[in-house]
C-alpha cells in the first residue's frame, strides 16, 4: 500500500474551505451539545406530533359517536400513547442513529405498531372497552403511520439546513464508488452526513474530485495523513469506499482509523448482492466475520403474508373501483372499435405464462401500425430495439394516452391479483418476446422467480424513462431485497408517481 507524504498543511489550508460550513471546526463540547440539541429537538417534535394525533383521534371519535366519549380519554389516553410511542422510538435508536430514510420509515412503522399494541393492552386492563375505545386507539395508530414519518422527514431536513443535525465526514477513497457516495449523501440529507473531502493515496492533495451545486470536494491527504486531517477539521466519522486492497491492508487501514474516529462506515465490494435483511455475526474465538444473506421471498411465512395482503387489498380495491372500471370500459368502447379489454400472454412466476388483463390503449391493428412505423423511421427502430417502448407510439389512442399517463389502464390487473397470477407489488409482468436471448441472463431469471406486480421498484424509479437493462436490474434488486416494509414503501410511493405522471407513455 503506497503511503507517500502523510499530510501537507499548506495544501490542506488552501483547499479545505475553512470558511465554508462544510467543515466544522468545533470543540468536543460543541459537538456533544449539537447531538443533545438534535435529539432534544426530535423528541420535542415527536411529543407535539403524538399529542396532536391523540387529540385529533378524540375529535374523530367524537364526530362518529357524538356524546359517547368518557373521561378516560382526557385523563389517561392522551398521556399514555405519546409516552409509550416515545419510548418505542427511543429504544429503536431513532433519536441518535443516522440511517437512510427508507430504514427510518421501516423502524417508525414498527415502533408505532408496537406502541399501538402496548397501549391497547394497558388500557384494556382498565376495563375500558367497546367501540369508542377501539376507535380512538385505531385512529391514533393510523394517523401516526401517516403523519409521524412526514413530520420527521421535514424536521430532519430543517435541522440539516441550520447545521444542527450535520455530521462532517471524510470519504476514504476518491474512487468511482467514493464519488457516487458523495452524491448520494448530498441527496440523502435525512442522514445528516456532510462530506468534507476525500482521503486518497493515488491522487495528490488539493486535486478536485467532485463538484456539487453548493460546494467543491477535493483530496485533503492520504491514508497515513488522515489522523492529522481529522485533528485539524474536528471530523470524527469516516467512510471507507476504496476497493482493491488486500485483506491485510484493509484491516490495517481500519485499525488506524479506529484509533482516531468515533464511527467508521465501510462500503463493501458486494455489488448486486442482497442488501436488505443482512445479518452480521462473528466467531469470537477465531475473529471471523459472518454475513448472513436472507432470501425473504423463499420463506413460507412471508409468502403467506404477501398472498393474504394481495387477496384482501385486491378484493377491496376491486369493489371500490368497480364503478370506475365500468365507466372506463364504456368510454373505450365509444372511442374506438374493438374490445375494451386487452388480453396478452405474459411471463409469470418461474416463466409460466398467464393472461394479463389491461384496458386497451392501442388501435386494434397495433402490430401492423408498429411494423410500418419501424420500417419508415430509423430513430424509432433504434429506440424500440433498446427499450421495447416508444415515447411517441403511433399505436396509442387518445383515451389510451390518458389511461397510460394515469396508469388506469392497469386497473383490470386486479383480476389477475384475485386469481393469484399477480401481486400488488412485484417485478414487471414481462411480454413473451422479452425472453428471447435472455434465457441465461441471471438477473432476468431472478425477476421471474416471483409473481409479477401491478406496481414495483422500476415503476416508481423512472417508469418508461428507464432503459431495458435498468428495469431488469431493479426487478432483480426488488426480489433479492424484499420485505413487507419495501412493499408498503413502494405502494405509498406509487401514489405520488401516478399523480405526477412523469415517465409514463
Amino acid at each position: 500500500m503506497s503511503i507517500g507524504p502523510q499530510f501537507n498543511r499548506r495544501i490542506f489550508m488552501k483547499y479545505s474551505n475553512l470558511d465554508n460550513k462544510s467543515i466544522n471546526f468545533t470543540s468536543g463540547f460543541i459537538s456533544v451539545l449539537k447531538v443533545i440539541l438534535h435529539a432534544a429537538t426530535l423528541l420535542a417534535i415527536d411529543l407535539i406530533a403524538f399529542y396532536l394525533i391523540s387529540c385529533f383521534s378524540v375529535v374523530i371519535t367524537t364526530y362518529i359517536f357524538a356524546d359517547s366519549l368518557i373521561n378516560f380519554v382526557v385523563n389517561t389516553h392522551l398521556v399514555c400513547y405519546p409516552i409509550i410511542m416515545v419510548m418505542c422510538v427511543f429504544f429503536d435508536g431513532l433519536y441518535t442513529s443516522r440511517i437512510t430514510w427508507w430504514r427510518e420509515f421501516e423502524k417508525l412503522i414498527r415502533s408505532s405498531t408496537l406502541a399501538f399494541v402496548i397501549t391497547l393492552a394497558i388500557l384494556s386492563l382498565t376495563k375500558l372497552e367497546g367501540e369508542v375505545f377501539q376507535t380512538i386507539i385505531l385512529s391514533q395508530w393510523i394517523l401516526t403511520l401517516i403523519f409521524i414519518p412526514i413530520a420527521r422527514y421535514f424536521s430532519k431536513i430543517t435541522l440539516y439546513k441550520y447545521s444542527i443535525y450535520n455530521c462532517s465526514v471524510l470519504i476514504i477513497g476518491a474512487t468511482k464508488m467514493g464519488k457516487l457516495l458523495a452524491n448520494v449523501l448530498e441527496k440523502e440529507r435525512t442522514m445528516g452526513y456532510e462530506v468534507v473531502g476525500f482521503i486518497d493515496n493515488n491522487i495528490s492533495p488539493g486535486q478536485l474530485v467532485s463538484q456539487h451545486e453548493h460546494k467543491t470536494l477535493r483530496v485533503l491527504g492520504n491514508f497515513l495523513g488522515v489522523s492529522e486531517v481529522m485533528k485539524v477539521t474536528g471530523v470524527k466519522d469516516v467512510i471507507i469506499a476504496v476497493h482493491g486492497l488486500s485483506s491485510t491492508e484493509t484491516v490495517k487501514l481500519i485499525n488506524h482509523l479506529h484509533n482516531v474516529s468515533c464511527s467508521i462506515l465501510m462500503i463493501p465490494d458486494l455489488f448486486r448482492a442482497p442488501l436488505s435483511g443482512v445479518e452480521v455475526d462473528y466467531f469470537f474465538s477465531d475473529k471471523t466475520l459472518i454475513l448472513r444473506f436472507k432470501n425473504n421471498l423463499n420463506n413460507q411465512a412471508n409468502i403467506l403474508i404477501k398472498k393474504s395482503i394481495d387477496l384482501i387489498l385486491g378484493a377491496t380495491v376491486f369493489i371500490i373501483a368497480l364503478p370506475l372500471l365500468i365507466l372506463i370500459f364504456v368510454v373505450i368502447g365509444l372511442d374506438s372499435r374493438g374490445s375494451p379489454i386487452f388480453i396478452q400472454k405474459r411471463l409469470g412466476v418461474n416463466g409460466k405464462t398467464f393472461n394479463c388483463y389491461k384496458f386497451r390503449t392501442m388501435v386494434t391493428n397495433a402490430e401492423e401500425v408498429l411494423k410500418q412505423a419501424l420500417d419508415k423511421n430509423e430513430d424509432m427502430r433504434k429506440e424500440w430495439q433498446v427499450n421495447f417502448k416508444l415515447k411517441k407510439d403511433p399505436r396509442i389512442t387518445k383515451i389510451g394516452r390518458f389511461l397510460r399517463k394515469t396508469s388506469l389502464d392497469e386497473l383490470p390487473q386486479i383480476i389477475n391479483i384475485i386469481k393469484g397470477e399477480m401481486s400488488l407489488v412485484g417485478p414487471r409482468p414481462r411480454p413473451l418476446y422479452e425472453l428471447d436471448g435472455l434465457e441465461e441472463n441471471e438477473l432476468f431469471q431472478i425477476g421471474l422467480s416471483v409473481k409479477p406486480g401491478v406496481t414495483g421498484l422500476w415503476q416508481v424509479s423512472g417508469r418508461s424513462n428507464l432503459d431495458f437493462n435498468q428495469r431488469i436490474d431493479l426487478d432483480a434488486w426488488y426480489v433479492q431485497n424484499w420485505s413487507p416494509w419495501l412493499d408498503l414503501f413502494l405502494l405509498i410511493k406509487t401514489i405520488g408517481v401516478v399523480l405526477n405522471g412523469k415517465g409514463a407513455y
